[in-house]
Parts: structure tokens; sequence; C-alpha cells
């Protein structure tokens, strides 16, 4: 009697094994996904952008020169009071006291001398009509960018900083001054792809320059002469990094 029990408990796990392994569940695949042409997904073609930037100097053809005069307006200096009759500017006319000073705009020559508090040199020279002039930055990627103007912190460039500010000279992008010394970059602003951006640089001498800076020089010769180059460069980044390194930073 127990052996029949026994048996009959086997067959029937047996036989709820067998039933377990005999569910079937329906399944079926896609030949392809999308509902595009022909029933298709549509193929994409991608090709990631690229950084290209420029600077260059607005001179307006007057390729001999890069640099032209101005007096130094964020020290006080007026045109009228302070245009310097001694400075080797290219253009020159005479004032209600028959003196001839430099011409706002005018190109200047290197070396450039006599120059005196209240003076100032911008990069670029205006056109006869008023046409824009300065630092044309130019945005030559497919990516609409960011850009600023890195100082160098190498000793290449403090020997070139230590030229102009030995002279009393003061630095102004886009009306800022820059302290050269402590300042890392300067914000240039976001330029869309394929398009220019005019920046105004320039160097002041301040009214307030006192006697302590006379006779000084960046140079006597133009080869010797005060180089930007040497302590800025142009940093170009997608407008949509959170910082100016390929990491973001």
């Amino acid at each position: 009697m127990k052996r029949k029990k026994v048996l009959a408990g086997i067959l029937g796990a047996v036989m709820v094994a067998g039933v377990a392994t005999s569910f079937a569940y329906f399944t079926g695949k896609n030949d392809g996904i999308g509902d595009g042409a022909n029933g298709k997904l549509q193929k994409i073609q991608i090709t990631n952008g690229n950084v290209v930037v420029k600077a260059e100097v607005d001179n307006n053809g007057a390729d001999e020169f890069q640099w032209s005069y101005d007096v130094a307006k964020h020290s006080g200096a007026t045109a009228e009071r302070d245009a310097s009759p001694d400075i080797n500017a290219v253009k020159k006319a005479k004032d209600a006291n028959d003196i001839e000073r430099a011409v706002i705009g005018s190109p200047v020559k290197t070396p450039v001398q006599f120059t005196r508090p209240g003076d100032a040199l911008v990069l670029g020279v205006p056109g006869e009509n008023g046409e824009e002039a300065g630092l044309v930055l130019k945005n030559e990627s497919n990516l609409t960018v960011k850009m600023q103007l890195v100082v160098k912190n190498d000793e290449a460039a403090k020997a070139e900083l230590a030229k102009l500010t030995g002279a009393g000279w003061v630095l102004y992008v886009n009306d800022v001054e820059v302290d050269l010394e402590n300042t890392s970059a300067v914000d240039l602003g976001i330029v869309a792809k394929g398009a220019e951006k005019n920046v105004d640089v320039r160097f002041e001498l301040p009214l307030k320059a006192g006697n302590e800076y006379q006779n000084d020089s960046t140079s006597t010769t133009a080869d010797g002469g005060f180089d930007l180059n040497n302590i800025v460069e142009l940093q170009a980044t997608q407008e949509n990094n959170p910082g100016w390194a390929e990491d973001g930073k």
C-alpha cells in the first residue's frame, strides 16, 4: 500500500513538471525601426563641427600702419585741449592758435616718439569716412563660439609687460581697463559662425602720469618694441562650454 502511494507521488511530480515545461509565449520581431520613406528609418549623416578663429587688425587700407592716435579719454583728456602737437602722427591740423596738432585717428609712425600724458595709441586705423577700426575677431568655425583674450604668464610675457607698465601705459579693451598683472583673461563674448566682431584695443598714458615717466620707453626700435602678441592670445571654444578647456574647466 505504501509503495503505491510513493509511486503515485512520483508520477504526480513528473506530470506537474511536464505541464510546467510545456507553456509557450507568443513572440515576434520587426525587420527595421522607422516609418519613413519606403517604410524605412531615415539614414543620418553626422559630421562634428570644428573651431577655427582668427584675429586681424583693421587698418582700412593703410597697409603701412596698424596703430592710430587718440587722446587718453579714460583719464579725462579731450581732443580740443589735449591733442598733441609733438607726437609723430601722419596727419596734423592747425588749431585756433595756429598750432598743428595730431588728428584723432591719424596713423602713427614707428617708433612712436614724443608721447606725453594724455596721449593714446589705438589698434587699427579708421577709414577716411569714419569706418570702424580695431581688432577684428573672425569666427571661421562652423560652430558658434565664445572668445577671450588669455593673458600669458610665462617669463617672456612678464618681460614684455614690463616694457608697457614701466613706461606708464595702461591697456583698455572695449573701454575696460585691463590690469595685466592681475587678470587671467578678458571676455570677448559670443560670435556666431561665419561672423566677425570688432574689439577696441588701446594703450593710454593717463593725464596723471608724473615726471617719473619722462624719457621712459618700451623701445626705441620697431623690432624691439612692445608686442601685444607676446602677452595675450585669442582663445575660443563652443559657446555652451561651461569652461574653456576640453574638459569644461
